[in-house]
C-alpha cells in the first residue's frame, strides 16, 4: 500500500529495496528501528514478521501518531485477511 504525491509507480521498487535495506541493516546489529527524523520529515516504521509498514510526513506529524496510524493499518489487514469469506 503506497501514496505518491509527485511521481509515479516505478520509484516504489527502488522505495520497497531502500526500506528493507535499511531494516536488514538494523536487525543485523540486533535492534529494531522506530523512526527516522530528517530535517522536516519523520519516518516512523512498524515491522511485524515478513510486514513492514512505513508512515512518512514533512507536514509536523508526531512520530507517536505515525506509529498509531501504522498500528491501526496492521490491525486492520489482520481483520481483512483473517476474516471469514462469504
Amino acid at each position: 500500500i503506497f501514496s505518491l504525491q509527485h511521481g509515479d509507480e516505478t520509484s516504489v521498487a527502488d522505495l520497497a529495496a531502500l526500506v528493507a535495506a535499511i531494516v536488514s541493516f538494523v536487525q543485523r546489529g540486533g535492534d529494531e528501528i522506530r523512526h527516522v527524523r530528517a530535517g522536516a520529515t519523520s519516518l516512523a516504521f512498524l515491522v511485524r514478521g515478513p510486514l513492514y509498514l512505513v508512515a512518512s510526513s514533512s507536514c509536523g506529524d508526531t512520530v507517536p501518531y505515525l506509529s498509531r496510524q501504522l498500528a491501526a493499518l496492521h490491525a486492520q489487514l489482520l481483520s481483512v485477511l483473517t476474516s471469514k469469506v462469504e
